[in-house]
């Protein structure tokens, strides 16, 4: 308890000290009307109506704030849950602070996942401690959906996003000795845990990160961003790689686009193997008020265990891929819109099997300081959130509405 009435006391001291200039929005999400539908009548159709989302909101946290100054700045993000009691704790190793209340069956849990601050010494270095993150080349097309990197069959969202470094409570380093290059390093030990440990003849480290990225922009009037980084999650643990280089702006202009190699490394026996290379990439097209968005993350699984033939491997860990488009059409007020994503789909001969397709048209527009985002998913074979593949012969429907309230 006393950990938890020094976090908001630190957070009512922050807003005391950065309220002149503050942002926050609050973001909501639900299924207005869905269900499912088997076509080959193997079970008896579904419906549901007004389904309000409860998971980890991957793409909004429920409450996001933000403090800045010249040389010093702090963050928190809130997102809510409701969990089984058995899964109630107050502070868990990945350093998020939780609070909850019984609710009938379920334990509703808030979390303070991003809550962090940064300063500046100097101009030229950036100190983050906290909740800290690192990245240099991300998709926004829906890069939270189906997380390229991990087996076809992994449903974990966080084990190989698209962060470069670090991502998690600790504390990081942004040094740009001069324009256009920029160096960082962070170590995310997590809350009430060591980043370097000693006991006798034994060590260990947690999970720390660095990486150089380079804007050839500010050189040579060349719109090209260089990136390489390290991403290691502890002694033992994986180690991701990452080469990659970015042409255009990405905010602006008529081409945008990247392509990012990620070599995984894992503990195979007694010594680190390379398991997984994935080709993470994002392609953006805006032609006047056209806008065109793609993405085709390719994952190539690289590691067979001995005495395991090519063939039965690549049946249990398929090398896979997956394509994500969407189309824009800005009219000002509205900006409608048709969004599709595939599961990931296998590269062996179960690809039929693998293959679905999720197809969404939809319109965004702004009420005020609201945005609103009203759309029609139809999905065949796959789920309509998370790029979960459901079971063949399945088409899933919804109405889904998104809200964020900026303030």
């Amino acid at each position: 308890m006393k950990k938890i009435v020094g976090i908001l006391l630190a957070g009512a001291l922050v807003v005391s000290a950065f309220a002149v200039d503050f942002n926050a929005r609050v973001n909501l999400a639900a299924e207005v009307i869905g269900g499912t539908i088997k076509t080959d009548n193997s079970a008896d159709a579904e419906f549901h109506a007004l389904k309000f989302e409860n998971n980890d909101q991957k793409d909004g946290d429920l409450i996001e704030a933000h403090f800045s100054g010249d040389m010093v700045g702090a963050d928190f993000r809130i997102w809510a849950k409701a969990v089984e009691p058995s899964n109630y704790f107050f502070n868990g190793a990945d350093g998020n602070l939780k609070v909850g209340g019984q609710y009938g069956a379920n334990l509703n849990v808030l979390s303070l996942r991003g809550l962090g601050l940064w300063f500046k010494p100097i101009d030229m270095l950036k100190i983050n401690v906290g909740y800290v993150t690192y990245g240099t080349f991300c998709e926004h097309t829906g890069y939270w959906k189906a997380v390229p990197g991990q087996a076809i069959n992994a449903d974990d969202w966080g084990g190989y996003s698209s962060y470069a470094t670090v991502d998690g409570f600790g504390a990081m380093v942004t040094f740009n000795p001069i324009a256009g290059l920029e160096f960082n390093a962070g170590v995310t030990p997590g809350g009430d845990n060591s980043f370097f440990t000693v006991q006798g003849s034994n060590n260990s480290t947690s999970a720390w990160g660095a990486a150089v990225k380079a804007d050839l922009n500010s050189f040579a009037e060349i719109p090209v961003v260089a990136a390489v980084s390290l991403r290691d999650a502890g002694k033992d643990d994986a180690k991701i790689l990452a080469i990659g280089a970015s042409y255009g702006q990405e905010y602006s202009g008529l081409f945008y686009g990247f392509i990012n190699a990620r070599l995984k490394f894992e503990k195979m026996g007694d010594a680190f193997a390379m398991t997984t290379v994935t080709l993470d990439n994002w392609f953006k097209f805006t032609v006047d008020t056209l806008g065109i968005q793609l993405a085709l993350p390719v994952v190539l699984r690289t590691y067979t265990a001995p005495n395991v033939s090519a063939e039965a491997k690549n049946l249990a860990d398929p090398h896979w891929m997956l394509a994500r488009l969407k189309v824009t059409y800005n009219m000002g007020t509205f900006t409608p819109y048709l969004y599709a994503e595939t599961t990931r789909l296998a590269f062996n001969e179960k690809l039929g099997d693998s293959f679905g397709v999720l197809v969404k048209p939809g319109v965004s527009f702004n009420v005020g300081s609201c945005a609103l985002d009203i759309a029609a998913a139809f999905g065949i074979n796959r789920g309509i959130k998370d790029g979960v593949a459901v079971t063949k012969d399945t088409l899933t429907w919804a109405v889904p509405v998104t809200c964020s309230v900026s303030f």
